[in-house]
């Protein structure tokens, strides 16, 4: 990361738990801070200020439902993600978690690659969050996703419980918002979740956005939810990519039924566009464009590391 590192302070009575995040963390760039005691966490969180607390449930002492309601009534925090870590695979912590103020859960045991993915997932949502909040409507009829990207558009639409359409011209896309929900997405021949995977992938393409289309509520994708897990997706992709590809790599196609698999036209295409057209699941997707590479199917023209 560039600057000044990022802060995470571990919660957790579980002594082994909080070995392995430190030392993982560390190695990840963040400064990180620790407790094994709540009582003592609450009194040391104000001195060491963390852009993201990862907060054990299951506390003896205290448990993690009343520790994140102490942090989300003192002032100091409300700019801090708090990410829950428990045991309990049960749809009710998770909802009550997320109604009492936090930003993410994770279910132990948990592989440390999906907490680091996560956690910058939510720094990054956090940092853009802060970004958007003064932009106005005006500002956003037009744009480019090089510019304002597909994730800045969604917090946009969150943020200010705005609704509208959005149509990604280039993209062949079409997204339906209503006050925080997206009631329809569509990326080409892709729907839903799958659509959406898609659409955060992708760093170009001219948007247009219409406040004042009209359609029925069909609130079952929430944006705030919907952000963090498919960000999280994206990073374990740009992840499994390597050490092959990154996420600047571009390709050259040598063998054209290829082409027709990826239903594409272009000979050249960067890595992660390629991958957006993969007509099933994109992480054998990843596995499919590794296959391709090594039978000299494809090529790398350019990569950037």
């Amino acid at each position: 990361m560039n600057g000044q590192l990022k802060k995470i302070y571990i919660i957790d009575d579980d002594l082994s738990v909080v070995e392995v995040l430190y030392d993982y963390l560390k190695l990840s760039d963040f400064e990180v801070g620790y407790s094994l005691s709540p009582m003592e966490a609450l009194k040391d969180l104000s001195n060491f200020k963390p852009n993201v607390i990862l907060l054990d449930l299951n506390m003896p002492e205290m448990n993690g439902f009343e520790v994140l309601k102490r942090i989300r009534t003192n002032e100091a925090f409300k700019d801090t993600a708090v990410i829950l870590l428990t045991s309990h695979d049960h749809i009710n912590y998770k909802i009550k978690g997320l109604e009492e103020g936090a930003d993410d859960y994770i279910t132990k045991p948990f592989q440390k690659a999906e907490v680091l993915a996560r956690v910058r997932a939510v720094l990054r949502r956090s940092e853009r969050t802060s970004a958007k909040e003064d932009i106005k409507e005006s500002d956003i009829l037009r744009g480019d996703l090089s510019k304002f990207t597909f994730v800045d558009l969604l917090q946009f639409f969150d943020i200010n419980r705005k609704s509208g359409n959005i149509k990604l011209i280039d993209l062949d896309s079409e997204i339906e918002i209503s006050s925080g929900y997206i009631n329809k997405v569509r990326f080409k021949s892709f729907y839903g979740i799958e659509a959406l995977k898609r659409l955060m992938i992708h760093s170009y393409g001219k948007f247009e956005v219409d406040f004042n289309t009209v359609f029925s509520e069909d609130k079952t994708l929430k944006i705030s939810d919907l952000l963090l897990d498919i960000l999280s997706y994206v990073d374990e992709l740009k992840r499994d990519l390597q050490p092959e590809f990154n996420e600047k790599t571009v390709i050259t196609i040598i063998d054209k039924t290829v082409l027709t698999n990826f239903h594409i036209e272009k000979e050249e295409i960067n890595v992660l566009e390629l991958l957006s057209f993969y007509p099933h699941d994109l992480k054998e997707g990843v596995w499919i464009l590794k296959s391709l590479l090594q039978n000299n199917r494809i090529k790398i023209k350019d990569e950037i590391r």
